[in-house]
This record gives structure tokens, C-alpha cells and sequence, in this order.
């Protein structure tokens, strides 16, 4: 018996389930891997890129409409780079990233292209989107572009080709352990879905559900709902981790009726995060649709995100009304607005000329902790210190989000979105290079959802949802251990009598 048989044989005996491709983790292991010439490869037109950009930033000679056909032919390029060259394709941690990021900061692209009025929300936004700011903005999301880019592939850099079968075979062996974070991640998703259920019943009754988003968003102020979004996503992507089935198909079931009310209600992010970092982690063990399905699903998706819009502004009623479009672009565009951020943030330091944070957005989590050890009569209200960067934006600008993008700028300037977004390539590279452990899925867990959270938010909530995240994985993961040390130890009493 060769290798490959034998191997095919201990694969199909683990991870064989009903409903299930026994082997379609096989099928992955032959996909096409990142070699070290690709990414040098990555690297050096990445680094071309990354000056080109610059140099335009600069001198600013350069038309809206072009600089954004230009920054979205960028990210195409980027995107369809890492697809090819991830064990998962376009479904890996790193291109998911990348697209959401796109998703949220170039909606605006189609109209600048076009010439298409976005119908802005309010008049002071044709300054940025007409002027020189709306070009810088897009100028910055192409810099974060490439420079994510280049991270993934600097972290990819000495990936070998596709791994040999029996260090494949030895990942999957860990499919009862695999199991084991997945029914605890649907025990953790079903118990976060009662508590907001419970929560937001307990804020406004049943018309909650069906009320404007800003009703919602006024009767649950200051509760703690906004928690529960990190602890379902978390929950999710644990669960997806083995076959859907039993207590994972209930809890992945909720979920998903969960998601139709909270988006159609204007949870966009809070839905689309978890989903897409749990789409990247079904992809390990299961062939996913091609990309032009994808595509075609995604206009219908653009459609419910435009009918989410009206929703969450007049409540189900507004669909009856005269100003609901199905256009793709006006959907693309509603989800788009995060560089409004991007060009309020730069705003504040071309024209104000206020210096940079250096930093101060992403210590605040620890330094404000610290405070309250030790200087709590000096510590401000959350509301009232503008380390936190939504409170500065929600203060100065009003509720239009965050942006990753803004906050590496509000920091360090243009090389801070550089710097930053080589960092998060590096992170998020390190989980598509290769085939990954149940215990490296779980981290990616803990990760992934806060990250993707940060793309449209603030960095805040990113460090304590990690921590607490991988300590939950560390508390998962110790169970069985000490579940085990028992079952000897009363073994060992056994003998002794």
C-alpha cells in the first residue's frame, strides 16, 4: 500500500461525517501554495506600488475618478493575488480581509467613476467627496491596500509548496478535538444569542425587532448588547470549525435567523464580520462555491443591503414607499461611507493642522485601565476622551463609524497606515499560508472577528476581545486535559485499593 492510499484511508476513517466530502481536505492539499518567488515577487511590485502612491499623494496631480478606477483596480489585482496563491483561494483569512476592507472604504468608487450623484447625507460631505481630501482619502485606502498586501506576503515568504501527506494526515487527526471547540463554540453561540434576544426585549419589547435603527440604537444605550456581537462571532466561527450537525446545525440555524432580522434592522457589521471570518474557516474542509456564483449572489446581497437601509431608517413600512432602490450601487455605496472617516480624520490634519496621536488610540485600552487602578478622579468619561477614537469622531463629526484606515492616520500619518497594515498582512497571512491545526483554527477565532470589526470601527475593542477570546480557547482547551487527568487519577485510586 502507498503512501497516498494509506493516507486517503486515514483521512476518509476521521473525517468522513454524513452530508460531508470525506475527502475534501485532500482535494485542498493539492491547491496551488505561495512559493518564495511569487511572493518576492508580491513584495517588489508591492513596494512599486507603495511609491507610486505616495508620489501622487504628494503632488496631488491627479483627477477623483481616475485615482478611484485606479485604487479599485488596485484591490482587484491585490484580492486575485492572494486567492491564487492561498491553500483556500479567495475564501483564505487573508483575501476575506482585503475584500472587506474594500467593501467598506470604496463603495463610493462607482461614483466617482461615473459621475453619479451619492446623494450624501449632508451638504458638507460634497466638500471632501468633489475636493482634494475625497482623492487623498482614496489615495490612503490604496496605500492600506497594498501595504496589507505586501504583509500577507512577506509572512508567506518561506511557505513551501503544498505540505507532504503525512504532515497533513497529522493536522487532521486532531478532527475530535476539532469537534470539541466546535460544540463549545455552539454552546457559546446559543447562549449569546439568548442574552441580546434577552437584552433587547428586556430595552423595547417585540417592536424592537421591527422598529428604525435608531430607535434601536436609543433604547439600548448603555446596555450591554454591544458586547454580545464579539461573543457571537467568536461562538460562530468556533462552531463552523467541524461539520454542521446536531447541536451545531441548531446554534448555526439561530444564528442565521438572528442575522436576517439584525441586518434588515441596520446590523450590518455586526452580521457580516462573523459570517465572513466563519466562511474562511468552512473553506478549510469544504469546497465553497466558485467566485462568479459569489458574484452573482452578492448583487441580490447589495439589493438587501439598500432594502436594509430603508428599514433601519422608517421600519418595514418604508419599503412601500417611493424612495426604495434595488440598485446595486446605491447599496455598495450605503455600505461604503467608512471614508467618510478617512476624509474626516485627514480633514482634522491638512486643514486644522492638528498634530498626530502617536499612538495615544491604540494604548488607550491599557492606559485607561490603568487610570481606573490607579487615578480614578482623573480619568474622563468615555465619552469625553478623545484617545478613544469613536468618541472623537461620534463628538466632532457625528455617528458615521470608524475606519482602520483613519485610525493608523489619525496616528502616525500616511506612514502609519503603511506600518499598520504591513502588520495586519503579517497576522492575517500567517492563518492562509498553510493547513491549520484545530488549535490555530480557534485562535483565528479569537482573532479574526475583532479585526474585521476594526475595519469600520474603533481600534477599542479589538486588544480586550482578543484576550478574552484566546483565554476562552486556553479554558476550552485545558477541559478535555484535566477531564483526562481525572479519569487517571480515579484509575489510579482504583488500583490502589
Amino acid at each position: 500500500m502507498t503512501l497516498r492510499s494509506a493516507g486517503s484511508g486515514l483521512l476518509a476513517r476521521d473525517l468522513r461525517a454524513p452530508g460531508e466530502v470525506a475527502l475534501e481536505g485532500l482535494k485542498n492539499l493539492n491547491a496551488p501554495s505561495l512559493t518564495r518567488h511569487a511572493a518576492q515577487t508580491q513584495i517588489w511590485v508591492g513596494m512599486i506600488a507603495l511609491v507610486v502612491i505616495s508620489i501622487q499623494y504628494l503632488l496631488l496631480d491627479v483627477g477623483t475618478a481616475s485615482v478611484a478606477l485606479e485604487i479599485v483596480i488596485i484591490l482587484v489585482i491585490c484580492v486575485g493575488s492572494l486567492a491564487l496563491n492561498s491553500p483556500t483561494g479567495v475564501w483564505a483569512p487573508a483575501p476575506i480581509f482585503l475584500i472587506v476592507l474594500g467593501v467598506f472604504h470604496l463603495g463610493l468608487a462607482p461614483y466617482w467613476v461615473l459621475g453619479i450623484d451619492p446623494n450624501l447625507p449632508r451638504s458638507a460631505d460634497y466638500i471632501w467627496f468633489s475636493g482634494p481630501l475625497g482623492v487623498k482619502s482614496l489615495l490612503l485606502c490604496g496605500l492600506a491596500i497594498v501595504a496589507y498586501t505586501l504583509g500577507v506576503a512577506v509572512s508567506t515568504l518561506h511557505a513551501n509548496r503544498p505540505q507532504s501527506l503525512s504532515k497533513f494526515v497529522d493536522v487532521e487527526i486532531e478532527t475530535s478535538r476539532t469537534s470539541w471547540f466546535a460544540n463549545l463554540g455552539a454552546v457559546i453561540l446559543t447562549a449569546g444569542l439568548v442574552v441580546w434576544a434577552f437584552i433587547a426585549y428586556s430595552a423595547g419589547g417585540l417592536g424592537i425587532f421591527v422598529g428604525p435603527y435608531q430607535e434601536f440604537l436609543a433604547l439600548t444605550k448603555g446596555s450591554l448588547l454591544p458586547k454580545t456581537y464579539m461573543v457571537l462571532g467568536f461562538g460562530l466561527v468556533l462552531t463552523v470549525m467541524a461539520p454542521i450537525k446536531g447541536l451545531r446545525a441548531f446554534a448555526v440555524g439561530a444564528f442565521l435567523v438572528f442575522a436576517f432580522f439584525a441586518f434588515f434592522l441596520g446590523l450590518r457589521g455586526e452580521i457580516l464580520f462573523p459570517l465572513a471570518a466563519a466562511v474562511s474557516v468552512v473553506s478549510l474542509r469544504r469546497r465553497l462555491p466558485p467566485a462568479w456564483v459569489v458574484l452573482i449572489g452578492g448583487v441580490a446581497v447589495l439589493a438587501l443591503v439598500n432594502a436594509a437601509k430603508v428599514i433601519r431608517q422608517s421600519g418595514f413600512a418604508g419599503l412601500s414607499g417611493d424612495g426604495f432602490s434595488a440598485s446595486p450601487f446605491v447599496a455598495i455605496g450605503e455600505l461604503g461611507q467608512s471614508i467618510r472617516v478617512v476624509a474626516t480624520t485627514l480633514s482634522w490634519h491638512e486643514v486644522l493642522d492638528e498634530p498626530f496621536r502617536y499612538g495615544a488610540t491604540y494604548t488607550v485600552t491599557i492606559a485607561r485601565a490603568l487610570e481606573a487602578l490607579f487615578a480614578p478622579n482623573l480619568r474622563l468619561p468615555a465619552s469625553q476622551d478623545f484617545r478613544l477614537m469613536n468618541s472623537e469622531v461620534a463628538d466632532r463629526a457625528g455617528a458615521i463609524g470608524g475606519s482602520a484606515v483613519a485610525e493608523s492616520y489619525h496616528n502616525f500619518g500616511p506612514i502609519g497606515v503603511i506600518v499598520v497594515f504591513v502588520l495586519l498582512g503579517l497576522v492575517l497571512g500567517a492563518f492562509s499560508k498553510t493547513y491549520l491545526s484545530a488549535w490555530t483554527i480557534a485562535l483565528y477565532a479569537a482573532i479574526s472577528v475583532p479585526l474585521l470589526n476594526h475595519v469600520r470601527n474603533s481600534f477599542v475593542p479589538v486588544v480586550p476581545a482578543i484576550l478574552a477570546g484566546a483565554a476562552a480557547v486556553a479554558v476550552i482547551a485545558l477541559i478535555p486535559i484535566g477531564l483526562q487527568l481525572w479519569k487517571n487519577r480515579s484509575r489510579w485510586y482504583r488500583r490502589q485499593k
